[in-house]
């Protein structure tokens, strides 16, 4: 029983209270146990934290997740040789802001350590930043990071690779070149490292470096000088 406090619903005082455990989580900064109470009328049978005393506790654990969070987002910026200095010139921010979250001398704002879960998730944005936010820049590294990313996830058999840095299955060839900017026909398109061209899997031949002859198309991509045609397997 607790007699110094009464309940919000029927002002009885025969009231006890429940002390329980629940884990707080926070994206790239872990998780904490925090103690939280819960009280219970004997009177009436209401239950709840009568007098907001949970949401102070919450506030204050997340409180300290957050700034491990930053922490830990800009720990694996350095470990991937991307400078505290250097995000903040592409982001325009005061010098050592970074170093001072990254030792807790000061906390970012709730807006600040949202911007740095994106960039945590999309590391590329940074480059976005380092070119002025340039629209059309934006979308070549944006497409450049997709393909690379598609990549890691495509499955290639030892019947469908092709050499030399085209692979194909069924539907869709990649060819992959790190100096190449050209565009192929036949709903294709390209970035700068990699052309992608959709191939029904009834037609299609495709030459060891990157040309397409399609002949349900009258668009075909000669194959470079001393490179043969050959059927994709």
């Amino acid at each position: 029983m607790n007699n110094d406090k009464i309940c919000p619903a029927c002002g009885g005082d025969n009231i006890e209270k429940i002390e329980k455990e629940q884990i707080i989580r926070e994206s790239f900064g872990g998780q904490k146990t925090v103690l939280l109470n819960e009280y219970s009328c004997k009177t009436c049978g209401s239950t709840g934290d009568f007098f907001n005393e949970n949401e102070v506790s919450i506030q204050d654990c997340l409180s300290v997740l957050k700034s491990d969070a930053i922490v830990n987002i800009l720990e694996d910026f350095s470990q991937n040789k991307i400078s505290l200095a250097s995000m903040e010139r592409a982001l325009e921010l005061p010098q050592r802001t970074l170093t001072k979250w990254k030792n807790k001398a000061s906390k970012p704002s709730s807006s600040g350590i949202a911007l740095f879960k994106f960039l945590r998730i999309f590391p590329w944005l940074l480059q976005v930043a380092e070119n002025k936010y340039d629209y059309t820049l934006a979308q070549k590294i944006h497409i450049k990071t997709a393909s690379q990313e598609m990549l890691k996830h495509m499955y290639f058999d030892e019947k469908t690779a092709v050499s030399d840095g085209l692979y194909s299955d069924h539907t869709v060839a990649t060819y992959f070149s790190p100096d190449s900017e050209n565009v192929l026909t036949c709903g294709s398109y390209a970035t700068a490292n990699f052309n992608i061209v959709e191939v029904p899997r009834e037609i299609g031949r495709i030459a060891t470096r990157g040309a397409l002859a399609n002949t349900a198309d009258s668009g075909v991509v000669p194959a470079p000088e001393g490179h043969e045609l050959r059927d994709a397997a």
